[in-house]
């Protein structure tokens, strides 16, 4: 029977990233079939029962006084009809000798939508969706990435999505209707709207058969679906693509060693007053994002290290709550070529960015050690000529200023290469020596 299938080897969506019509809310979700598959089951039901009376009792249909099953009459009159009906139907029938599979009732559906979505007939609906719906591609990934991102799902269970870039919304838009099917609708014209929606059915389906959560992500602490979490690099890199689009940024500075991928967010800060400066001071994680954490995850499952997760900023909101700030940066050369050719970003002007930081990357720890060394040398002169090594001295034979030069001397001492002489005395500055270890 329909049920019966629903249930024999099928994963949860949550698992698997696939979901079926019978995963969706029966009691809210309102469906239509093709006309002529539509008037078939029905007419084949009623040959069973003899009349539409007896078939609305068969499926524990409402009968009003005067004999009339409004429910069947406003099917066949052409309007939609929730799921919950439907799955009644197909039941019946196949307990009564018909075999109608759930391939049957997807291929043949046509649309998909709440009870008074509003508008023309197929405004705020799915058309013609494309069941199963598939999240392990490029394209799912690419939704779950910018509801979490730029994205959301609003409290009525709207999705939306704001960005600034047309590139990043059209590529948004492409992946639901590569995922779900048609759309129509002003709501969705990235071309004109900083934000676009899509239908309240998307939002509902989201929501139950994945867990997302409607309102604010800060205050939600969302994780990223485990199929995600378990999913092969190209989806994971497609995941993290979008994201870092929406969220992350390219720190690159051409004059010096600065070339980090940083990403930073934030959430409800659910901890005592007096425990705030002690969790800032400590970077204690339990306090830190689900989200960004699970980000570092996927980046490690590409074999992308980044450095320790920082707790930045805890600030007060308007409603007096405290939010708290996270951030992480992916550095170092191996790092950054592995994001780019795993990961990327999708938008130009990111992506040559991380391009060019690439391309004119030096290391700055061995820049520092070959500095030193050169120091070190010129100390070794000092030495020679005049005895010992002052600030003074050494910024004037590097042509440097003497903060330079006393941070370069405490670096050295720190090294065991430079030890202290002389204490400084009045006008008398400090004087070093070159350790003989």
């Amino acid at each position: 029977m329909f049920r019966d299938l629903r249930l024999l080897g099928l994963k949860d969506p949550r698992e698997s990233g696939i979901i079926h019509l019978w995963d969706l809310p029966s009691d809210l979700t309102h469906v239509d079939l093709n006309k002529n598959f539509k008037f078939w089951l029905l007419y084949s039901a009623k040959n069973i029962t003899g009349t539409w009376v007896e078939l609305g009792k068969k499926l524990d249909l409402e009968i009003s006084k005067n004999r009339k099953c409004k429910q069947i009459d406003c099917i066949l009159s052409g309007k939609r009809f929730k799921l919950s009906f439907l799955i009644k139907l197909v039941d019946f029938l196949n307990r009564n000798g018909f075999c109608i599979t759930q391939e049957d009732v997807e291929n043949k559906t046509i649309l998909l939508c709440v009870r008074g979505n509003g508008g023309k007939r197929n405004t705020n609906a799915i058309l013609n969706p494309k069941f199963p719906f598939d999240f392990n591609t490029v394209e799912g990934a690419t939704i779950i990435a910018s509801l979490l991102g730029d994205g959301g799902i609003s409290s009525v269970s709207l999705p939306h999505y704001n960005n600034n870039e047309v590139v990043l919304k059209k590529k948004v838009y492409e992946a639901y209707s590569g995922v779900f099917g048609g759309f129509v609708g002003a709501s969705k014209n990235y071309y004109v709207r900083q934000q676009i929606y899509f239908p309240k059915i998307v939002g509902l389906i989201l929501t139950h058969c994945f867990g997302l959560v409607k309102g604010r992500k800060t205050e939600t602490n969302q994780r990223i679906p485990i199929f995600i979490m378990n999913s092969n690099d190209k989806i994971k890199g497609a995941f993290l693509q979008q994201f870092y689009d929406d969220e992350g940024c390219m720190r690159f500075k051409r004059e010096d060693s600065f070339r980090v991928i940083k990403l930073k967010l934030a959430n409800v800060l659910k901890a005592d007053k007096n425990q705030h400066s002690n969790i800032k001071l400590n970077n204690i994680l339990e306090y830190a994002p689900s989200l960004i954490k699970d980000i570092k995850k996927l980046l490690s499952d590409l074999g992308i290290e980044s450095n320790s997760l920082r707790c930045v900023e805890i600030y007060r909101t308007k409603n007096g709550t405290y939010n708290t700030k996270w951030n992480f940066d992916i550095s170092k050369k191996p790092n950054l070529k592995t994001f780019l050719d795993k990961v990327g970003f999708y938008l130009n002007r990111k992506q040559n960015k991380l391009i060019k930081s690439i391309d004119t990357y030096h290391d700055y720890n061995k820049t520092k050690q070959k500095r030193l060394i050169d120091v070190f040398k010129l100390c070794i002169e000092l030495q020679n000529k005049d005895g010992c090594v002052m600030s003074r001295t050494l910024a004037n034979r590097a042509k440097m200023s003497q903060e330079w030069s006393k941070k370069i001397i405490q670096q050295l001492r720190e090294e065991n290469k430079l030890i202290l002489g002389a204490e400084r005395k009045s006008f008398r500055g400090a004087k070093y020596f070159v350790s003989e270890n």
